[in-house]
């Protein structure tokens, strides 16, 4: 499968096995804090590294939140992304109050952060970060012109990706072009969650 031939039934698998590793995220940060320590959060940096995991602990997730063993690369590819598009762990303090004893108490853990870093983006970083989207648009489009035996250089390309009256078509299919590259392969970092924000909330 690629961005440019995948079939309905394709991107649905696609989008279900992002929706479970979502969960997975968030159930793990809820429920399972103690796996947010860096020997694993460094595992899930990587997707080979990632796959090995997942595959040694699939089978102690909620039953909901898991895939199936031909879906675990997949699955893993999609999970590791979400460390160089939208995630981060950091550490935060928290604090409780008890009665009895009457006490106040204070301690650090590992969270869950939105964001790849807890720094802000430069403008320029912000402008790489929006041309780098720009770029996977335009492979996308690329992809499918040859797929349809349309030969297009790059300034027709770029012209047609310019078109206000097609932008969210054309948004919705990139970051869809994108997400199944990703399930294959390395993610393209920042910029897929570029796509992401681009995309109309409906």
């Amino acid at each position: 499968m690629n961005g440019a031939n995948m079939t309905k039934q394709e991107l649905g698998r696609v989008l279900e096995l992002q929706n479970k590793a979502y969960g997975l995220l968030l159930w793990i940060d809820k429920q399972a804090p103690h796996l947010l320590d860096e020997k694993h959060v460094e595992a899930w940096k990587y997707a080979d590294t990632c796959e090995s995991w997942m595959q040694r602990m699939m089978n102690t997730f909620p039953h909901e939140l898991q895939c199936q063993e031909s879906d675990i690369a997949a699955f893993s590819h999609l999970f590791s992304a979400f460390f160089k598009t939208s995630f981060h762990i950091a550490e935060k303090n928290e604090s409780t109050w008890y009665r009895d004893p009457y006490h106040y108490e204070v301690w650090n853990r590992k969270k869950l952060v939105s964001g790849t870093s807890s720094t802000r983006l430069t403008k320029g970083q912000k402008e790489k970060q929006l041309e780098s989207a720009r770029n996977l648009t335009l492979l996308a489009l690329e992809e499918l012109a040859i797929e349809n035996d349309v030969d297009w250089s790059r300034a027709q390309l770029e012209s047609f990706a310019s078109r206000d009256d097609l932008q969210d078509a054309i948004n919705l299919y990139s970051y869809a072009h994108e997400l199944a590259r990703r399930s294959q392969f390395a993610s393209q970092g920042a910029a897929v969650h570029s796509l992401w924000r681009s995309i109309d909330k409906k």
